[in-house]
């Protein structure tokens, strides 16, 4: 099976470094689905000192014979393809280079008119299948559209490939913008080539949100596109995404509902495709506080929705924001009547049932599923620790054991089934129930538990420090529990529950920056500690770093931590930066939630809200 890496080929200063980026992409795409060939592009880079990676400049002659040596054997490759794309009006010159081990370069040119950029193009590509033996290779993937709109196509691709690595956390540098242009110029020059446009959908959305371009430079380019297709409800939601990342709510909410006009009386867009547009349209209007509006819409969305109407949690997580949360389980009754084999409907009314705190309602639920189902293994899971809670332990291992038959590596069920096998006394199945879910590839949260439990469970008198460092504590002689702990965490570096001791410990001896590693070092191994994220905001708050502790307890409340006691320092944090009115504005929140009455509470609440 032969590889072929395509390189970027070489462009003269009338051909974009774009284009040249993709046209080795685009030979090489003719081997696409040819059974016996490897094909794959390979984009060259260099990291700038700030660590980022973006695209070699681009060469105005063939690439250094010694780096395409260096690609062939780093892609273990068979052959390595580069070239050279000069334009001088409207004529083209291409150069083709075929490189392989062992052997020297082979090389095809041609010269051309620009109208026949498409035969040219297969020609190079059918002299590389006839030089590598390949027989049965496909055409290459040119649309029938005008060259010169093509070449712009091209252009503009180059910036959707690399805008998707900037969603991935890296930002390439190069003129976004300049990429949407080409993209439009493409639709001006031909407005058949439909490719052009969605590669204009999709690069603005990337650079919406990966912000890579100002929002008002981007608004004037998608109004233009909708002006071009006032019928197409694409770009509408596209403008409407913007509108929304900027702040401007109501003008998102305005253009979302043109968008889901457009959509509804567009005979191309399923029902399916509507929905989402209404789901959208629904979230933008719960952000506003358009609760009645919100809720219409989720229904509506269901009502076109097929199963498993997803559009169903947002209303359920509506209604128990707005206190009607007893609405919810009719919600997902008349789905369960509808689908009754269905298990994951079954699963969704039980977690309802569950979130009302209706317990028993929700083991009926899921004992009714059972045979509802034909005694699902999906079921079984669910249901096992609600049966586990309510004492039936043989009943919830056997649900456990039918489960992990099918799926012996969920972590998360192994950790579970390991409780379940000590409540019911058999001690001796634990630690291979916890090896088994450390083996599984387990996420951080039943990593560190499992971990943890392993290792109290193996090292007895170990884990005994533990103990006697809670005594010292009591004893008020915190340096001999942290001289204890220390040498705990020194036998066993991944027990996260000695490291968060610690860093509470630390902070109370005044050694912050003990207490900042020890609380890193906790959260690196379980995330999960709210409680060590508290003890990381003391650290910081030691060591003068106010600021640092307003960032960070600003994140964890956008990620969802948001308990009292965290509320109550971010309060006190921000009164010692000097921002009263948002000390003030946390103190009324937390008021708000705790209700009337709370003594200790209000002291506290008393002290921040002061001068």
């Amino acid at each position: 099976m032969p590889k072929i890496t395509f390189l970027p080929f070489a462009v003269s200063e009338t051909v974009p470094a774009g284009v040249g980026r993709q046209l080795g992409n685009l030979l090489g795409s003719g081997f696409e689905g040819v059974e016996g060939v490897q094909y794959e592009g390979s984009m060259l880079m260099t990291q700038e000192q700030d660590g980022t990676v973006s695209p070699a400049p681009a060469s105005r002659e063939l690439i250094d014979e010694d780096v395409v040596r260096r690609v062939l054997d780093q892609n273990a490759a068979d052959a390595v393809v580069d070239g050279l794309l000069s334009r001088a009006d409207d004529r083209l010159s291409i150069t083709v280079r075929l490189s392989r081990q062992d052997a020297a370069p082979e090389v095809w040119q041609k010269e051309a008119p620009l109208a026949d950029l498409k035969p040219t193009l297969a020609e190079a590509h059918a002299w590389i299948s006839g030089q590598m033996g390949i027989e049965g290779s496909s055409r290459v993937a040119i649309a029938d559209s005008k060259p010169e709109a093509f070449l712009k196509y091209l252009e503009g691709y180059d910036a959707l490939v690399l805008a998707a690595q900037a969603q991935q956390g890296r930002a390439p540098r190069i003129d976004y913008l300049r990429g949407l242009d080409a993209l439009l110029e493409a639709i001006a020059l031909d407005p058949s080539l439909k490719a052009a446009y969605l590669a204009a959908i999709r690069l603005a959305n990337s650079l919406i949100q990966a912000r890579l371009a100002p929002p008002p430079e981007l608004e004037a380019r998608l109004k233009k596109m909708a002006d071009g297709n006032p019928e197409d409800p694409a770009v509408h939601r596209t403008l409407a995404d913007l509108y929304r990342l900027t702040g401007r709510t109501q003008d998102a909410i305005n253009t979302m509902d043109k968008a889901v006009a457009l959509a509804q009386a567009s005979e191309s867009v399923p029902d399916e495709a509507v929905a989402e547009f209404v789901t959208y349209l629904g979230m933008l209007q719960r952000a506003a506080g358009m609760v009645a509006n919100a809720e219409l819409s989720f229904r509506r969305a269901a009502d076109l929705e097929p199963y498993p109407k997803p559009s169903l949690d947002l209303l359920t997580d509506l209604l128990f924001d707005t206190e009607r949360s007893h609405e919810a389980p009719g919600v997902w009754r008349q789905v369960i009547d509808l689908a009754p084999d269905k298990p994951d409907a079954w699963i969704r009314y039980a977690s309802v049932l569950f979130r009302l705190d209706r317990k028993d309602d929700a083991k009926r639920a899921l004992e009714e599923a059972l045979e509802k189902t034909s005694g699902d293994v999906l079921i079984k899971r669910y249901l096992a620790p609600l049966l586990a809670d309510a004492g039936e332990h043989d009943r919830a291992m056997d649900y456990y054991e039918d489960f992990l038959d099918e799926y012996p590596d969920h972590a998360e069920t192994l950790l579970e089934y390991a409780r379940t096998l000590h409540a019911a006394g058999r001690e001796h199945e634990v630690p291979d129930a916890l090896r088994k879910a450390l083996e599984a590839n387990p996420d951080q949260h039943v990593k560190a538990h499992a971990q943890a439990w392993l290792f109290e469970l193996e090292n007895p008198k170990r884990v005994e420090a533990m103990k006697l460092a809670a005594e010292k504590v009591e004893r008020e002689e915190i340096a001999g529990a942290v001289e204890d702990l220390e040498k705990l965490v020194g036998w066993m570096p991944e027990y996260w529950k000695a490291w968060a001791f610690l860093a509470n410990l630390y902070n109370r001896l005044g050694r912050h920056t003990d207490a900042e590693r020890a609380a890193q070092h906790t959260l690196n191994l379980y995330p999960g500690s709210e409680p060590t994220y508290l003890d990381l905001v003391n650290s910081l708050m030691g060591q003068e770093r106010n600021t640092d502790a307003d960032n960070l307890l600003t994140h964890l409340e956008n990620h969802g931590y948001a308990s009292v006691p965290l509320l109550i320092t971010h309060a006190m944090v921000k009164k010692r930066l000097g921002k009263r009115e948002e000390a003030r504005s946390i103190a009324a929140a937390i008021r708000e939630a705790v209700g009337p009455g709370n003594q200790d509470v209000e002291k506290v609440l008393a002290e921040i809200e002061g001068q």
